[in-house]
C-alpha cells in the first residue's frame, strides 16, 4: 500500500491504466451511497500485501486526481513463490513451497506449468518446464525451455502448481498461481536477447496491403551506415530465406532503422510470410514476419472523443460482415500476440447493435443489403439527403463564385450573398440558391451533382467521381448539405443506411473514456487453414489496419501526421482519418471537430 501516488499494482487484473493513472473500465454501478466496479482481482503475491484503493470522479490522468478510499485491503501470501534465472541457458526456475508442511499432500506428484498471461485455466505454453517436482518440502529446482522461442511467444507469464496424486498430467483441474519474485516477460526472441552491435532485431511484425507500397523500418543496435548502405531486404515463404522469393529490396540506414519500400502484387496469396535481410555482401538472416492482406485497407486512422458514442468504419474489398471482425489492443502491444484492451466497451443495450463477444472480439453491424432511399424529385435532379460528395469540386464560375460574387459589396439584383463564409480566392463555392445552382450544374459540362447548403443560398457542383460514392454508400454525412444528383447522370443509389457491406465495415457503438492511442486488428479468414471458419484467438488477429487516437483536437494537432490529414465524420460517430478524403463538401475543413474541448471528463475511475 503506497498510496495514491504509485500507478496500479501489476497483480491488480480487471483494471487497464494507459499512462498509469488513466485506468478503465468504468464503474459497473453507481448509487448515491456507492460506487461499484466489477470484475476487479487482485492475485496472491509473496508475501501478504496490503492494498489502498483510490477513486477518481474525472478527469482522470494523474496522481494527484485521485482520492483515497478508506481502509486497506489485505491480500493473504501464496501458497507457493518462485524466482527465474533468464540469463542461464536452459532458464533455471527455483520453486519455493510453503514454509508451513502441514499440507496432507505435500508428498504427492505435482504438475507445473507457464501460461501465456495471469490465469491458470490456460493452456501450457512454450516455455515449457522439466523436470517436475514429485514432491518437496520447501524448495526445489527445475529448469525451463528456453530454445527457439519466436516472437509469438513475447509477453507476461505466470506459473502455475497443480497437485498431481495420480500422476497424468491431465488429472489436475484446479491449478493454483505461483507468485513470483519480480514478474515474468518473454520481451525478445532467443535471438534477440543477445543481440550485438550493428545488427537488426529479429522479431519484428509488419502487415502489407497486396498492391499498395509500404514502408518497412526495421530496428536494429547500433546500425552503421558504411556496412548497411547496400543492404537488402527479401520478403520469402515463410521461415525460409533461400526459397520462394516474393520480392527483394534495396534498403538503406536512416535514423537509425533499416528502411525500405516493399510493394508486392495485388494478386500475392495473403498470410505469414518472413522478412530477411542481409549487409553489404552478406547472407540473408530472418529478421521478422509479415502479414499480407488484399481484403482490408491498411494505414486508417480514427478519432474517437471519449464523452461521444464512437465507432470504427474499415474500408476494404471483398469484405464479409458475417465472419469478419477487429480486435482492439493497447498501443504497445503487437497485433496478432496481444489480448484485447479491457479500455473499450460498448456502452448500449441498443438491440441493433451488436455486444461484445466472450473473447472480446467485435463483429460489424448487419449488413442492411441494398437499399432504394426514399428520394425527392427536384426537376431533373434527385436528392440524397444529409449526405455530401467528398471529393475536390469543379471550379467556380465567376460569376458565381462567393468570393468573386460576394467579397466586395454586391450591386446584382440577386447576390445570395447570405452563402458567403469568409471565402477566400480558392474556393470553389457558389453563392446561389438551390434553383439557380441546379441552372448552373445543368449547363456546366461534366456536372454529376451538387453539394447543397440546406439552409444558405451555397454549393459546390461535382463530377463524375462522386457516382462511386453514391454507388459504394460511401457519401459523406453533413445534416446541414444535401447532394443533388443529375437524373441523367444517375445511376443505381444503393444509399448507405448504417449497415455494413464488401466495402466497409461499421463496428458500433464503442467507447473509450479516456485519452490514449490503440491499435486494431483484423481477422483476415483468407488466412484461416481449411479446418478453421471462424476467429478463434488473438493469433488470428494479426493484420494490424490502424490505430485509434483518443483525445481533443488541440492534443492532436501535436500530432505530425494529422496536420496534413482530412477526417470525415462516421455513420455512428467518431471520424475516419486519411490522405485522399476530403472532410468539407467544399474548403477541405471540418467544423465538427474544430471546437472538440481538448480537456475532458471521466465517469469514474478506480486505481488499487
Amino acid at each position: 500500500s503506497e498510496g495514491c501516488g504509485s500507478p496500479s499494482s501489476e497483480l491488480v487484473l480487471g483494471l487497464a491504466c494507459s499512462n498509469g493513472f488513466a485506468c478503465s473500465p468504468s464503474a459497473t454501478a453507481t448509487f448515491e451511497s456507492n460506487t461499484t466496479f466489477s470484475n476487479v482481482e487482485i492475485m496472491n503475491a509473496r508475501v501478504e500485501t496490503t492494498y489502498k484503493a483510490c477513486y477518481c470522479s474525472g478527469p482522470c490522468h494523474s496522481a494527484g486526481q485521485y482520492t483515497a478510499v478508506p481502509g486497506v485491503i489485505r491480500v493473504p501470501r501464496a501458497n507457493f513463490s518462485h524466482t527465474l534465472d533468464m540469463t542461464t541457458d536452459p532458464y533455471r526456475l527455483t520453486l519455493i513451497g510453503p514454509l508451513e508442511t502441514t499440507r496432507a499432500d505435500f508428498g504427492a506428484a505435482w504438475t507445473v506449468k507457464y501460461v501465456k498471461g495471469m490465469k491458470c485455466t490456460l493452456a501450457a505454453s512454450r516455455m515449457a518446464v522439466t523436470g517436475n517436482p514429485a514432491s518437496f518440502t520447501t524448495e526445489v529446482e527445475l529448469q525451463v525451455n528456453s530454445g527457439g522461442l519466436t516472437v509469438d511467444d513475447i509477453g507476461r507469464y505466470t506459473l502455475c502448481i497443480c497437485s498431481n496424486e495420480n500422476g497424468l498430467s491431465n488429472s489436475c483441474p484446479n491449478y493454483e498461481r505461483v507468485a513470483e519474485l519480480s514478474p515474468v516477460r518473454v520481451v525478445r526472441s532467443e535471438a534477440d536477447s543477445q543481440l550485438a552491435d550493428d545488427t537488426l532485431v529479429t522479431s519484428q511484425r509488419f502487415s502489407i496491403e497486396a498492391g499498395v507500397p509500404s514502408d518497412v523500418k526495421l530496428e536494429g543496435r547500433g546500425l552503421q551506415t558504411a556496412t548497411w548502405n547496400n543492404a537488402q531486404v527479401r520478403l520469402v515463404n515463410f521461415r525460409d530465406c533461400s526459397a520462394n522469393e516474393l520480392t527483394t529490396i534495396a534498403a538503406s540506414v536512416t535514423e537509425g532503422m533499416l528502411v525500405g519500400r516493399v510493394e508486392v502484387a495485388t494478386g500475392t496469396t495473403p498470410g505469414r510470410y518472413t522478412l530477411c535481410a542481409k549487409k553489404n555482401n552478406g547472407a540473408f538472416s530472418i529478421v521478422g514476419e509479415v502479414w499480407i492482406t488484399r481484403r482490408v485497407r491498411l494505414g486508417q486512422t480514427w478519432i474517437f472523443h471519449p464523452e461521444r458514442q464512437n465507432s470504427l468504419e474499415v474500408a476494404g474489398t471483398n469484405l464479409d460482415p458475417v465472419t469478419d471482425r477487429i480486435l482492439v489492443v493497447n498501443c504497445s502491444s503487437t497485433c496478432g500476440l496481444a489480448g484485447p484492451s479491457t479500455a473499450v466497451n460498448t456502452p448500449s443495450k441498443n438491440p441493433r447493435f451488436p455486444s461484445m463477444q466472450s473473447f472480446r472480439s467485435y463483429r460489424p453491424m448487419a449488413s442492411v443489403g441494398s437499399y432504394k432511399e426514399a428520394t425527392t424529385e427536384r426537376g431533373i435532379f434527385t436528392t440524397i439527403s444529409g449526405r455530401y460528395c467528398h471529393a475536390t469540386p469543379l471550379p467556380a464560375a465567376a460569376a458565381h463564385g462567393c468570393f468573386a460574387h460576394c467579397s466586395e459589396p454586391c450591386i446584382a439584383e440577386e447576390c445570395f450573398c447570405d452563402g458567403y463564409l469568409s471565402d477566400t480566392a480558392d474556393s470553389n463555392a457558389l453563392c446561389l440558391s438551390e434553383t439557380a445552382c441546379m441552372r448552373v450544374c445543368s449547363e456546366t459540362e461534366g456536372c454529376y451533382g451538387i453539394n447543397m447548403h440546406t439552409s444558405l443560398p451555397r454549393c459546390f457542383l461535382h463530377s463524375e467521381t462522386c457516382g462511386q460514392q453514391v454507388d459504394t454508400g460511401t457519401l459523406g454525412i453533413n445534416a446541414q448539405y444535401d447532394f443533388l444528383i443529375r437524373k441523367q447522370a444517375s445511376r443505381r443509389l444503393d444509399i448507405d443506411r448504417g449497415g455494413s457491406s464488401t466495402t466497409m465495415l461499421r463496428f458500433a457503438p464503442l467507447a473509450i473514456g479516456f485519452g490514449g492511442r490503440f491499435k486494431v486488428c483484423f481477422c483476415d479468414k483468407e488466412q484461416f487453414p481449411s479446418s478453421q471458419a471462424v476467429c478463434e484467438t488473438e493469433g488470428d488477429f494479426a493484420v494490424e489496419v490502424g490505430e485509434i487516437f483518443v483525445s481533443g483536437v488541440s492534443c492532436l494537432l501535436t500530432q505530425p501526421q494529422f496536420r496534413r490529414v482530412t477526417c470525415v465524420e462516421q455513420y455512428h460517430g467518431g471520424l475516419r482519418c486519411g490522405e485522399g478524403l476530403s472532410s468539407d463538401p467544399g474548403s477541405g475543413f471540418l467544423a465538427s471537430i474544430v471546437d472538440t474541448p481538448s480537456s475532458f471528463g471521466m465517469s469514474g475511475n478506480l486505481m488499487v
